[in-house]
């Protein structure tokens, strides 16, 4: 009964959000950006049948996601700390996927679906990214690679030690992420920020859904 009606929360916040995020509805934006996340971590930590040696890294990288939301949400540029709370989150999620038995027959379809997500990113959005953070604020490079480097790592175990679910979250999270770094560093585009967070939300409900499967 509670996973349900917080899957109704959380899914009436995700689409409230993009809503908020498609018009700019700023005061909307701050109420259901973190309600949705907050949600999907009550389920991480509440819900039965969630493989348990990798419960607990579950739920601090969603409590590492929400942190993430509020930081970037403040008036104030938090955008580095906001980085390094999604970074734990995605260390955690790596940590996580170690605990998980690894997925069958379709592995090798997984695995280069990640690679090739790594690559198109690497080639597409991390190249011209860097350059343009080197050039214009260099002290961003270090933090900036490094968080790319972790995701990427979160991809690959995906691809090793989940099912369709979790490699699926993944992805999403690496595209979301992608163009939330083009937003912010090289040019913006009306259709990112719903976008972004359109992929968000299925990057976390992936994830969860790997813990159950």
């Amino acid at each position: 009964m509670l996973t349900g009606v917080l899957c109704v929360i959380a899914a009436a916040a995700a689409v409230g959000n993009w809503a908020a995020t498609a018009t700019a509805n700023q005061r909307f934006d701050w109420i259901t950006k973190p309600t949705a996340t907050a949600a999907l971590l009550v389920i991480a930590a509440s819900a039965s049948g969630a493989a348990h040696p990798a419960r607990p890294w579950w739920i601090v990288a969603f409590v590492g996601c929400l942190a993430g939301d509020v930081l970037l949400m403040l008036p104030s540029d938090r955008f580095v700390p906001g980085l390094v709370a999604f970074l734990a989150g995605h260390v955690a999620f790596v940590i996580g996927m170690v605990q998980l038995q690894p997925h069958g027959p379709a592995r090798p379809v997984r695995i280069a679906l990640a690679g090739a997500t790594v690559i198109g990113e690497a080639v597409v959005v991390a190249w011209p990214v860097v350059g343009k953070v080197r050039r214009d604020e260099p002290a961003l490079v270090v933090p900036l690679v490094a968080y790319m480097l972790t995701i990427w790592t979160m991809l690959a175990m995906a691809a090793l030690r989940t099912g369709w679910w979790g490699i699926a979250g993944a992805v999403l999270f690496s595209v979301s992420d992608s163009i939330i770094a083009w937003e912010r560093f090289v040019q913006t585009r009306r259709w990112m920020g719903p976008t972004v967070m359109i992929t968000y939300h299925g990057a976390l409900v992936g994830l969860l859904l790997a813990l159950f499967h």
